[in-house]
C-alpha cells in the first residue's frame, strides 16, 4: 500500500485536463438542487397559504387543509431533492472513476446514478447506512432534548448530550472502515447488489482499516479549507479526494487478489474477482 501523498499525486495526474466537466456537473447539480428547492417551496407556500386564506376549507380535528396539503408536499419535496442529490453524488463518483482510469468524461455522466439498477444500489447503499446513523442518532437528539426542555445544566445532562454525540460519532467512524467503499464497488463492479457490494467493501477494508483511517485523516485539511471558502472549494476538493480513495480501493483489490482472497460475491455466470 502507498502512503496517502503518493495517492494524492496520482489524482492530481488524473485530474489534469479532466477537471472541467467534474467541476461543471457538480455546480449544475447543486444549482438544480437549490434553485428548485427554493422555487417550489416559496410557489407552494404562497399558493397555499392563498388558498387557506380564501377557502377556509379543514381537514379533520380542525386542522386547515391548506395547512396539511402543504406540509405533505412539502414533504415529498424534500424527500426528492434528497433522492436526487444522492444520485447525482453516484454521477459525480463515476466521473471520478473515470479519471482515474485515464478515461475520457462526459457531462451527461452526472446523470449515471439515474441509470437502469443503479438507483436502487446507491439508495440501498446510502439508506442502511443512514438508517443505523439514525438508529444511533437518537440517544443524542433524546438527551439533547431532555436537556433543552428541562433546562437540565447539570453536570449528568451535559455529560450525557457530550456521551450520545460522542457514540454517533464512534459508529459513524467505524461505518466508513467497513462500508466505506461500497460506492465505489460499485461504481467498478455494477453487477453486485447492494448487499453485495457492502460486504465486499467489509472483505476489502479487514486489516486496513487503520490505514484507511489514516488515508481519510489526511484529508481534513482539504476539508476544512472547503468549508473556509463557503462550499465553493468542495467543487475541486471531492473529486481530488474521491479520485484519490479510487487509487486507495485499487491497491486494496490488488492487494486482496495477489493473497488469493475472495473479496465479492460470485457474478451470475462469472469467475469472482480475487479468487484464487
Amino acid at each position: 500500500m502507498k502512503k496517502a501523498a503518493e495517492y494524492r499525486t496520482q489524482a492530481r495526474k488524473s485530474l489534469l485536463g479532466r477537471y472541467g466537466n467534474i467541476v461543471l456537473a457538480r455546480l449544475l447539480g447543486f444549482l438544480m438542487i437549490f434553485v428548485t428547492a427554493i422555487v417550489l417551496v416559496v410557489m407552494v407556500s404562497y399558493t397555499l397559504t392563498y388558498i387557506l386564506a380564501a377557502s377556509g376549507r379543514r381537514f379533520g380535528g380542525g386542522i386547515p387543509f391548506g395547512v396539511m396539503l402543504m406540509s405533505i408536499i412539502i414533504a415529498l419535496l424534500m424527500v426528492i431533492m434528497v433522492v436526487t442529490e444522492v444520485l447525482l453524488q453516484g454521477g459525480t463518483l463515476k466521473m471520478a472513476y473515470k479519471a482515474f482510469r485515464g478515461q475520457d468524461i462526459r457531462l451527461g455522466d452526472m446523470f449515471y446514478g439515474f441509470k437502469g439498477k443503479t438507483p436502487w444500489h446507491i439508495l440501498g447503499i446510502s439508506f442502511v447506512i443512514g438508517l443505523i446513523q439514525v438508529i444511533f442518532m437518537i440517544p443524542y437528539f433524546v438527551c439533547y432534548m431532555r436537556v433543552r426542555l428541562e433546562m437540565d445544566t447539570t453536570a449528568t445532562g451535559i455529560a450525557l448530550v457530550v456521551l450520545s454525540w460522542l457514540l454517533f460519532i464512534v459508529v459513524s467512524i467505524i461505518l466508513s472502515l467497513f462500508w466505506g467503499l461500497a460506492l465505489y464497488v460499485m461504481i467498478d463492479c455494477p453487477d453486485l447488489g447492494t448487499f453485495a457490494c457492502l460486504k465486499a467493501s467489509a472483505k476489502l477494508t479487514k486489516r486496513r482499516r487503520w490505514k484507511l483511517f489514516c488515508f481519510h485523516l489526511s484529508f481534513i485539511g482539504w476539508h476544512i479549507l472547503g468549508q473556509l471558502s463557503f462550499g465553493i472549494g468542495t467543487l475541486w476538493i471531492m473529486p481530488y479526494i474521491e479520485c484519490s480513495t479510487f487509487g486507495f480501493y485499487q491497491d486494496l483489490k490488488a492487494e486482496k487478489e495477489q493473497l488469493g482472497i475472495k473479496w465479492r460475491p460470485d457474478p451470475a455466470g462469472k469467475n469472482p474477482a480475487g479468487a484464487s
